[in-house]
């Protein structure tokens, strides 16, 4: 009678003790230390490979490393990785048997995602053999830049990590990437900007010919030249689609070569890896958006209290910040008073005088409009004069 219940006993402490494992397995997932350089970050992921780092480079605070994976098998990857100012990091990793998107936060909380693995694989490519553009400067032998709005679902926020930015700037990079594999030198993509929308729509033809509507306010924002919508994998039959050609294409954000391949369709590729596709689509892909930059417009004086003025105005396609300007009294010429990256502003301590202020728009390459119109505003004043 004894040893039957002292061997329920020692049962009943194991199922406990794992229960406990589980439990602190959930709670705690593993975690790195953020004051690790990025290569030590996902080191562990990408053994026994080698990472062979062909570029890296900061845009707006991010570092952004991309390269080639070399494993002892011969076989090889890919790895775009980018490292924000807080010291989260968000990778585009590509390898055999491990590719997806890894997620390390600010706090070392590591997760990854792996990329969905179809069962059957279903064409992706979406013909589109009306697709027509005004090409200009069609002789032009500089190097051509496309400019890429990519928009997100609040889901696909949520999937990758919360910052749309990073995993928008790996997206564009892992393009980079593909075209400087296939000696394709005379052009790349930039990010303009992205968009978030609150509906998770499924990845399908007909999402694909709704992204325009879909992403309306982000194509007037940035004018464009391709955009790509970022959705959450919910079984569809396909992990992503584009027109071939055209400007538009979708997937999940768990693919890391996925954007690549939907972007060599806009190209005109069957297959991702089309030199020759991408060196004929050029200019097509580049010539959808002429853009020229825009002064910021309706430059207005919305509040005032002690030391402080409030201004508003019309935000400008691309500007990635905004600069008001003011000129004080007794000094010569306008300096800046202050920057906001929204199109509004509130000014401290300022002169209790009646000045004049207004706006410039600045853009990615550091270049800025011209002046919005001149607004007449002094602390505790509420009178509006142009």
């Amino acid at each position: 009678m004894f040893s039957t219940a002292g061997l329920y006993c020692v049962r009943h402490v194991l199922f406990v003790l794992l229960m406990l494992l589980l439990v602190c397995a959930c709670v705690h997932p593993p975690k790195k230390d953020p004051a690790q350089s990025a290569a030590e970050l996902y080191a562990d992921l990408i053994k026994p490979g080698v990472f062979e780092r062909s570029s890296s480079k900061t845009i707006d605070g991010y570092l952004i490393e991309s390269g080639h994976l070399r494993l002892p098998d011969k076989s090889t990857g890919s790895l775009v990785s980018v490292r924000s100012s807080d010291g989260s990091l968000s990778a585009l990793v590509n390898r055999p048997g491990a590719s997806g998107l890894l997620l390390i936060d600010n706090k070392g909380v590591v997760t990854f995602q792996p990329e969905p693995v179809l069962a059957i694989k279903v064409a992706d490519a979406v013909p589109n053999p009306g697709e027509k553009v005004a090409i200009s400067d069609q002789g032009k032998a500089d190097p051509r830049v496309i400019d890429v709005l990519i928009g997100y679902s609040r889901a696909a926020v949520a999937a990758v990590g919360g910052d749309v930015r990073a995993n928008a700037l790996a997206q564009v990079e892992s393009v980079n990437l593909s075209l400087r594999n296939l000696q394709v030198s005379d052009v790349s993509l930039r990010l303009v900007g992205t968009q978030v929308v609150a509906v998770d729509y499924p990845i399908s033809v007909e999402t694909l010919e709704q992204v325009p509507v879909i992403f309306a306010e982000g194509i007037a924002n940035f004018e464009p030249d391709v955009i790509y919508g970022v959705f959450t994998y919910k079984g569809e039959p396909v992990t992503g689609q584009g027109y071939l050609p055209g400007r538009t294409a979708i997937g999940n954000p768990f693919s890391p070569t996925l954007f690549a391949r939907e972007l060599g369709h806009n190209a005109g590729a069957v297959t991702a890896d089309s030199a020759r596709a991408w060196r004929e689509s050029t200019g097509r892909l580049s010539s959808y958006a002429h853009f020229a930059p825009k002064i910021p417009q309706s430059f207005t004086f919305t509040s005032a209290s002690f030391g402080t003025v409030g201004f508003r105005w019309l935000q400008s396609p691309r500007a990635v910040k905004y600069e008001v300007m003011g000129k004080e009294p007794l000094l010569e010429g306008y300096k800046k008073l202050g920057e906001s990256t929204t199109p509004d502003i509130v000014l401290y301590n300022v002169p209790n005088a009646k000045m004049p202020y207004y706006v410039v728009a600045v853009f990615g390459d550091g270049s800025k409009s011209g002046p919005s119109n001149v607004v007449y505003a002094k602390p505790y004043e509420n009178v509006l004069k142009n």
